[in-house]
């Protein structure tokens, strides 16, 4: 079955796809420049020429600038060609939550199915991975378990409100916990208010902190900032061009793991990742020039207190409130 996407495809999807057999090199990338933007043209062309079943799959917030594919157009490409439309919202689902950067996720309402991720915006441990589908009877048919009496099958029903759910219905799992009692018990404590504040104040934080980069003739914005990340690197006085990847990978190598301080996920920050700036001003995709990408939603245990070699990282907005322990802002001095 053919899979398209742009080249915003995190790794994930091709970890999905090798699970699931068709293997991790099968998706076709369509991007129009360096930095991984969908080229929509040549997406709609490629699917006109297979005139064959296929999935397009969606970015809704790349991981390393928070930047969105067009899912609107996307939505209308796959619905002119029959094709299933996934969204990885994984990151970027919950800009729908302000009407700041709501128009970010417009037409990811008309996708087959979309995944999140409740570990990011939603504050909860990790493991609370969550997905939804349009048509919600295609799961019975891919995950029931005909052979045995007391076990739900192909042809179950799905469960009927107020009865409770079957989860062995829903997905791979046949037992597992109650993975969704996190998630559930923060919306029960905060409602769409509450996180539409916190959402609010991280993009508030991350403005600030690009506005602070932009401020500092030693530090060099990589990227737009449309959501909570803030993508930068290092660039001291009188260093030349070709010798910034190395200047940046020392700052970064102190807060390796082997020195003794733990990084934030990949998935939100990486210490000193690697980007490179586009000549056309579009922005970076990982891939020669050392750089710091920070989220606005980034656990407290990173950046430490202090690193060697006289890079210093502390916390600029004072005490937390002890509700949002990843709205703070930090600043290299």
């Amino acid at each position: 079955m053919p899979v398209l996407s742009g080249g915003y495809l995190h790794p994930s999807d091709r970890k999905a796809l090798q699970l699931l057999g068709h293997g991790r090199n099968s998706v076709e990338i369509h991007a129009r420049d360096g930095a991984g933007r969908v080229d929509l043209v040549a997406l709609d062309r490629r699917l006109a020429e297979l005139a064959a079943p296929a999935v397009v799959i969606a970015s809704a917030g790349e991981v390393d600038t928070g930047d969105f594919d067009p899912l609107a157009d996307l939505a209308d490409i796959a619905e002119r060609h029959g094709a299933w439309l996934h969204v990885d919202g994984a990151f970027g689902i919950f800009a729908a939550l302000s009407p700041r950067t709501a128009g970010l996720v417009a037409g990811m309402e008309r996708a087959d199915s979309i995944a999140g991720d409740g570990h990011k915006w939603l504050n909860v441990p990790y493991e609370s991975g969550f997905a939804f589908l349009k048509d919600p009877s295609r799961l019975p048919v891919a995950f029931g378990m005909p052979g045995a009496a007391y076990l739900p099958g192909a042809g179950s029903a799905l469960p009927t409100p107020g009865e409770g759910a079957d989860y062995a219905l829903l997905g791979p799992d046949s037992s597992r916990r109650a993975r969704s009692l996190p998630i559930w018990a923060t919306l029960a404590a905060y409602g769409r208010d509450g996180y539409r504040s916190m959402v609010e104040r991280h993009l508030d934080l991350a403005q600030r902190l690009a506005r602070r980069v932009d401020e500092t003739p030693e530090l060099q914005r990589l990227a737009e900032v449309p959501l909570c990340i803030v993508c930068f690197r290092a660039r001291p006085a009188g260093v030349p061009e070709e010798a910034l990847d190395e200047v940046n990978r020392r700052l970064g190598g102190p807060c390796s793991p082997t020195a003794g301080c733990t990084p934030a996920p990949p998935s939100t920050m990486d210490a000193w990742r690697c980007a490179r700036r586009s000549s056309t001003g579009v922005p970076p995709r990982p891939t020669s020039t050392c750089c710091s990408t920070w989220s606005a939603n980034s656990p407290r245990r990173w950046p430490p207190s202090s690193v060697e070699g006289g890079c210093i990282h502390r916390p600029e907005s004072g005490r937390s409130n002890g509700r949002d322990d990843k709205s703070r802002i930090w600043s290299h001095r």
